[in-house]
């Protein structure tokens, strides 16, 4: 895998396309979320997004992220 980088600049929101895979880790009093993301302009590389949240932060990111994982998981079920 290549590992690139993204430059976020101007006014967000910043919009990633294709998220290919996610993990998180605990680092002392925070969480590190990573993301490997498709960037057009890097073709079929995958990028490498790394931030740093509270873990309450994190607590509800991941809420957020199941409940909208089971709506869709409902809808195509349905």
């Amino acid at each position: 895998m290549q590992v690139g980088s993204v430059k976020f600049e101007g006014i967000g929101p910043f919009y990633l396309r294709a998220v290919e895979h996610a993990r998180a880790s605990a680092l002392e009093n925070t969480i590190q979320l990573t993301l490997f993301a498709r960037i057009e302009e890097r073709g079929q590389s995958l990028v490498q997004i790394e931030t740093q949240m509270t873990p309450g932060a994190a607590a509800e990111l991941a809420n957020t992220l199941l409940r909208a994982a089971s709506e869709t998981a409902r809808e195509i079920d349905s």
